[in-house]
């Protein structure tokens, strides 16, 4: 069964090219070790909830957005033995 392993992140607005820049890196390293795709995926109009957020969870501060990355794994040992 395909595994997913999921990162959340806040990244300054201007540290953007950086971030994904490190993220392109490190891709090779990953799929060598057997993943199967790599997703960055930046918000856009991500509210507040009462509750729980996105927002919330990573303690999102002014000039900063919240990144959801995450990386399919063909199962759960690969993704652990990477």
């Amino acid at each position: 069964m395909t595994y997913v392993t999921g990162f959340l992140t806040p990244v300054k607005t201007e540290d953007k090219a950086r971030y994904v820049k490190s993220a392109e890196t490190a891709w090779p390293l990953f799929q060598k070790y057997g993943a199967l795709s790599q997703v960055e995926t930046w918000g856009e109009d991500v509210p507040n909830g009462a509750l729980t957020s996105f927002p919330m969870a990573v303690k999102l501060e002014e000039g900063e957005v919240v990144v959801f990355s995450w990386i399919t794994w063909r199962d759960r040992a690969t993704a652990d033995a990477c």
